[in-house]
């Protein structure tokens, strides 16, 4: 029997209490290197809810087989919402406009 995927945040300290408050394993990360060792911590089949700052400057290689998925942020690049939309095409098969 398989093991059940967690779902895990990584994002800065104010973030991560709140949901480590709720129960959801956190962990914490200010830039793009710290991302990588937390994504290290995950298996396949966990989903990260990420900050979309931590993403932005990432190589996509280094996320593309993982269920990742952004936070947007107060200052909005709007990369949040175009990755929430590209998972959300692929997972229907069809294009969004």
């Amino acid at each position: 029997m398989s093991e059940k995927g967690r779902i895990c945040v990584i994002g800065d300290r104010s973030l991560i209490i709140g949901f480590r408050s709720l129960g959801l394993e956190a962990f914490e990360a200010q830039t793009p290197e710290e991302l990588v060792k937390a994504l290290a911590n995950l298996g396949k089949d966990d989903i990260a809810l990420v900050t979309e700052n931590l993403l932005t400057d990432l190589d996509p290689g280094v996320y593309r087989d993982r269920w990742i998925v952004p936070i947007p942020e107060r200052e909005r690049t709007g990369f949040g919402a175009s990755r929430i939309k590209r998972m959300v095409e692929r997972a229907i098969g069809m294009e969004l406009r």
